[in-house]
């Protein structure tokens, strides 16, 4: 994928949870795209989040969603899942990123 192509691509795979920016702070239409398919993930939680913040320490919340939103049966347990696995912090303009909490045993 090259150039164009490749950022039309990823707007409707993103979506999806099939594309990443590894660029932590990158707009949508800059940064590296990264190949990550959600099936290519876990399906235990605790190894999933590990896995996709190995991949990206630190993610925007309607980026993961679409990686952990199969884990859980509505979007009310995806949010308990998300609050026991990450932290959030909010940065000057606004916007809350996620990063993953201490290893949990």
């Amino acid at each position: 994928m090259h150039g164009d192509t490749s950022t039309r691509l990823s707007s409707s795979h993103r979506s999806q949870g099939n594309f990443i920016h590894r660029d932590i702070r990158a707009q949508p239409e800059q940064g590296e795209l990264i190949y990550l398919p959600r099936s290519s993930l876990p399906a235990d939680p605790g190894a999933r989040f590990n896995d996709i913040f190995l991949v990206k320490p630190t993610w925007r919340l309607d980026e993961i969603i679409p990686y952990v939103d199969d884990l859980a049966v509505d979007a009310k347990a995806r949010d308990r899942l998300i609050l026991k696995w990450c932290r959030t912090t909010t940065d000057s303009q606004g916007v809350a990123w996620l990063t993953i909490r201490a290893k949990q045993v």
